[in-house]
């Protein structure tokens, strides 16, 4: 089953949840805010997705890192570390189907992902 990370007030998630409900896709919710990511996941992750993508530099949470904290998802394991303690540096939605990772609100790969017309 499609597994959908993230946090629930999120516009990419709403747009998430809906794009699955119109296509009728069946999917499991993971809340980081009640279910921290995991080691495996976000190395599953960075095996199928760039670490550039996966990285949220955008949002307040990365402008309130110090220097010494963003200079820690320089590597793997550092950024994994700061991922796990600071989920809302993961760009929105993470969606895992088997050993398919996609992240970010994309239509056309979401229909990819989920074997639905676009």
């Amino acid at each position: 089953m499609l597994q959908v990370y993230g946090i629930p007030n999120c516009n990419s998630m709403a747009k998430t949840f809906a794009w699955l409900g119109q296509h009728g896709v069946a999917y499991n919710f993971v809340n980081y805010k009640k279910n921290r990511p995991t080691a495996p996941l976000l190395q599953l992750a960075l095996a199928n997705v760039d670490a550039g993508v996966l990285l949220n530099k955008k949002g307040t949470t990365w402008k309130k890192l110090s220097p010494a904290e963003q200079a820690q998802a320089g590597d793997a394991a550092g950024l994994i570390a700061l991922l796990i303690a600071q989920p809302s540096l993961i760009k929105r939605p993470l969606l895992v189907l088997g050993d398919k990772v996609i992240c970010g609100y994309d239509e056309q790969l979401l229909a990819v992902l989920c074997g639905q017309p676009n």
